[in-house]
């Protein structure tokens, strides 16, 4: 899989929780971050979870996202100064 080719990179862009829907967060988010997952060095990745995982669980994840490396590689997107490839 090269990592430039088109992938669904969308985010969404408002959230707001509802009292009489708690697991909607997962049902929002769960996708997002399985999307990305698929370019984690580290494994296994953990999931979102839903409203019913263990506090450590939950501690876990937000500690492998915070600390997530990617082997996407973008270099070849980097602008380049042609004159530098003519020294």
């Amino acid at each position: 899989y090269d990592s430039l080719d088109y992938f669904n990179d969308a985010l969404p862009t408002a959230f707001r929780p509802r009292a009489d829907d708690p697991g909607r967060f997962f049902r929002v988010f769960g996708p997002v971050f399985a999307r990305q997952a698929k370019f984690s060095v580290a494994r296994p990745v953990p999931s979102v979870g839903d409203d019913e995982t263990p506090l450590e669980e939950v501690q876990r994840f937000y500690a492998f996202w915070t600390r997530f490396r990617s082997w996407r590689d973008f270099s070849l997107l980097a602008e380049c100064d042609t004159a530098e490839g003519r020294r």
